[in-house]
């Protein structure tokens, strides 16, 4: 009795590992950011948002200041005031495309996506730049959500903002995109016995193709011995046939 509880128990543990869940939320406001969610564990792997190094003079005390390092202060102080270059919104979605494209290459039939919301508003300050970028954007949208709606369970959220739109009043381009994409832990080893089956059978395969070449080499000099003396056998009759 003892031994059918701890097996049923392993079977529990088993099923309960194979349900958990990891998912892959990627966002998009101003920065591109990518987060893994498992259970409880929230962590973000990566975004383009830029951090403001750390500030030297909070770490050293007032004894090490130098007269020297007040001029790399202040022009760290100028450098603080200038403009911070933002990545464009082209650049953006070219690597959320990527991210989505490699997920999607092994996982396409297991993933399950959820979008919450996938709009940009496309503006430059100028007409002519803001329809030629609201072309781009249009193009590599579609793209993203053709492979997006190729997944096994693809869901849009009821009150999800979907689209592109153009904006000819402001200077800024404004995206919102927020997609979840997950796999269960059983899925995941799912896919991997199979991979590894379909390994295993294409190695015996080239095992034994290797060994074929020389039992058909053998053959074929049969077929050729064979094929010699019944024309030396034939050859004789014709002769007599003529004659």
């Amino acid at each position: 009795m003892t031994a059918l509880i701890v097996i049923c128990s392993v079977l529990l543990l088993f099923f309960l590992i194979g349900c958990i869940r990891p998912h892959i939320f990627i966002r998009v406001k101003e920065d591109l950011e990518v987060r893994i969610k498992v259970l409880f564990i929230n962590k973000r792997v990566f975004t383009t948002k830029k951090t403001d190094p750390p500030d030297p003079e909070l770490d050293l005390p007032q004894k090490q200041k130098k007269p020297k390092k007040k001029k790399q202060k202040k022009k760290k102080s100028k450098d603080k005031n200038k403009p911070k270059t933002k990545i464009a919104i082209m650049d953006i979605l070219d690597m959320v495309k990527k991210l989505i494209i490699t997920v999607f290459k092994k996982f396409k039939r297991y993933l399950r996506v959820r979008v919450y919301n996938f709009s940009v508003d496309v503006a430059t300050g100028d007409a002519a730049k803001t329809a030629i970028l609201f072309g781009a954007v249009c193009g590599a949208c579609s793209l993203i959500f053709e492979i997006l709606e190729g997944a096994m369970d693809f869901r849009i959220k009821d009150d999800a903002d979907i689209g592109a739109r153009c904006d000819y009043l402001s200077e800024k381009t404004k995206a919102n995109i927020e997609v979840d994409i997950s796999i269960s832990v059983g899925q995941v080893v799912k896919l991997a016995l199979v991979s590894g089956g379909v390994l295993l059978w294409k190695f015996i395969t080239v095992k034994k193709t290797k060994k074929m070449p020389k039992q058909q080499k053998n053959e074929n000099i049969k077929e050729n011995k064979d094929k010699k003396e019944i024309s030396a056998a034939q050859t004789p009759e014709r002769n007599e046939d003529n004659a």
